[in-house]
């Protein structure tokens, strides 16, 4: 990737990379001249060795936009911070969830950043850095010479209010969660702001424990123009337990499109149905609010029919068919829903029948996305949903459905298979994880059917042989944790579109040769050869490190040339078993073993052979 002028985009996320491959990140930031976003999160790149590889690099580079660098494992960033103030050309860093030993340098180091006149940050994502109040004191302090920054997000930090009053901002995107914020905190904002905008339209000020509807009567202010309309698009106030008036609050916002109240303890929430029948709202979130054996469904459906709403989400909200009742009516009468989400709740098979009739009973429906996982409905409930397909009087717009943790049998996921593909609008089934699984022969005949409606050709030569045909954009099958062998079938279908239990049984692996053919690539050498220098060759192998035992022959190409790999051996393998291995086993003369173990998070993970 150093003198690569192709890719522009890279992620390498949760690879289980050390503190070598920080050293060749940094190499690549150095002198790669073509690449805009680079995500590395997730990865153990040293407590500060990932700061002082990339922050010099930050320094020289020029192109790199975007950088997400979550869940690092580092506690000193105090190079990279370095690094960063001279950079010219990032406007995108993420840094969440690295819990530095100094808990101001963060806060401090983007405080100062943000000041410079030329700074370009767009967005910055300090979530969960657990930076300390003069941390945050020296960001708004920045902040508040800043006009470039658009998006911010502080959860999990607390933020005190101390802004100049002549303070201007750009910001359209605020995420404040769980950041011990109060009434009193927009009070304050709103006087600072007071005959100025910010032209926010999407805050998250959920998990605020001492915030009360209150302050949306501050944020309505605060988002407002002239004539008193708001540009707030999308709130999230989930996980608050003042919310009485909550429902008031909102409809004083005209164009409000998105309001997510998980699991919020709210008890009007049948006013809420004014919100989206006098306004503009189209996704209301009520995951994890009991509704069960209530009137508030019944109020809420009251006149949804014509309303702007099109998304609900009752996930874990302990609804049965009769619950779901006067959603079922609402539907029957037009009500233009396009996506619904039921899952984790008590639907048997006769909630379900009756959502499939709903749906079924008009001549097209613009349902698009039906999520009915983790109930408790079996093969009577999965072949109702099958005639929403199936029935030529209706005209389905259904294109994604999940079905998985259920009890459905055979019977019924074959159904279901069979609707998936060709002229049917179903491209993604999700029926993973039933309770009963299946046995290896109902498997085969199912992955059969799967493979026929698609058009498979399957021969019997081996596993991953077929003829796969183009699939339509789109198309995703997961039929993984069934607890039965996928069988020959299943090892064939086994794709990154078709999900089955296949990898369990054989872990797909990326070898030594598939990488030398990638970097190939990547250098553009115009075959699958790839040739190493001396240096890239010493980082492979550690050679240049003082604990590592590589041999010196590892160094010549002639050598190597005669040697043999060998990757991800079991954890417990000794060179003294493989000596006696090949001395026993192998047809020709054996010179030297090298072995090289691979530590992550200070366990052995892998180890290679030579």
């Amino acid at each position: 990737m150093c003198n690569n002028v192709t890719v522009s985009s890279l992620n390498i996320a949760d690879n289980m990379a050390d503190t070598d491959s920080a050293e060749c990140l940094g190499k690549m930031i150095t002198q790669n001249k073509t690449l805009v976003y680079l995500n590395v999160s997730s990865n153990s790149l040293g407590k500060d060795y990932f700061s002082r590889c990339v922050g010099p690099a930050l320094k020289v580079n020029t192109t790199l936009k975007t950088l997400r660098a979550q869940n690092l494992g580092s506690s000193d960033m105090k190079v990279f911070m370095e690094g960063l103030m001279e950079n010219t050309a990032l406007t995108d860093i993420d840094l969440s969830n690295n819990a530095l030993s100094d808990r101001m340098i963060l806060g401090k180091g983007f405080g100062e950043k943000l000041k410079n006149p030329s700074c370009i940050l767009k967005s910055i994502a300090l979530a969960n850095c657990e930076i300390n109040t003069a941390g945050i004191d020296a960001f708004i302090q920045g902040f508040e010479s800043n006009t470039t920054l658009e998006e911010l997000n502080l959860n999990g930090n607390q933020v005190p209010v101390d802004l100049k009053e002549d303070h201007t901002s750009q910001l359209q995107i605020i995420s404040l969660n769980d950041g011990s914020l109060t009434d009193n905190f927009w009070a304050c904002v709103e006087e600072v702001f007071q005959g100025r905008q910010i032209p926010a339209f999407d805050i998250n000020i959920g998990s605020n424990s001492d915030l009360s509807p209150k302050c949306f009567d501050s944020i309505l202010k605060i988002t407002s123009d002239g004539e008193g309309i708001s540009t707030l698009r999308r709130i999230n106030y989930s996980l608050n337990n003042q919310c009485n008036g909550l429902s008031e609050k909102l409809e004083k916002f005209q164009d409000l499109q998105y309001v997510n109240i998980r699991r919020c303890r709210i008890k009007d929430l049948h006013q809420m149905a004014a919100v989206y029948t006098t306004g503009n709202l189209t996704t209301l979130v009520l995951d994890g609010i009991k509704l069960a054996s209530t009137d508030t469904l019944q109020a809420l459906m009251g006149n949804v029919v014509g309303s702007s709403l099109r998304t609900l989400s009752f996930g874990g909200c302990s609804l049965s068919a009769s619950d779901i009742a006067p959603l079922c009516q609402a539907i029957k009468k037009g009500f233009q829903l396009h996506m619904l989400k039921l899952s984790a709740n008590r639907l048997e098979d006769e909630g379900v029948i009756d959502l499939s009739q709903a749906v079924v009973s008009c001549k097209t429906h613009p349902l698009a996305v039906l999520d009915l996982s983790s109930n408790t409905f079996t093969d009577t409930g999965a072949l109702s949903l099958s005639k929403i397909f199936s029935t030529k009087s209706h005209k389905s717009q259904l294109h994604s459905l999940n079905v998985s943790s259920n009890n459905i049998g055979k019977e019924g996921l074959t159904s279901l298979v069979s609707m998936v593909g060709g002229k049917s609008p179903l491209h993604s089934l999700h029926a993973q994880n039933q309770t009963e699984g299946l046995k290896e022969l109902e498997m085969t005949e199912l992955f059969t059917k799967l493979a026929t409606v698609l058009g498979f050709n399957i021969k019997k030569i081996g596993a991953s042989t077929s003829d796969l045909p183009n699939l339509p954009s789109g198309i995703l099958v997961n039929l993984s944790s069934m607890r039965g062998n996928p069988g020959e079938t299943g090892a064939m279908l086994d794709s990154q579109r078709i999900l089955t239990d296949y990898p369990n049984d054989k872990i797909p692996t990326m070898t030594f040769g598939h990488i030398q053919e990638l970097c190939a690539w990547l250098k553009n050498t115009g075959n699958n050869i790839c040739v190493w220098s001396s240096e890239e060759w010493g980082l492979i192998t550690g050679s240049g490190r003082p604990t590592t035992d590589a041999p010196s022959w590892l160094q010549l190409e002639a050598k190597r040339s005669k040697g043999l790999y060998l990757s991800n051996l079991p954890g417990n393998t000794t060179q003294q078993k493989m000596d006696a291995m090949f001395e026993m086993e192998a047809d020709c003369n054996l010179d030297e073993v090298c072995l090289m173990k691979v530590r992550y998070k200070n366990s052995t993970n892998c180890q290679k052979f030579w």
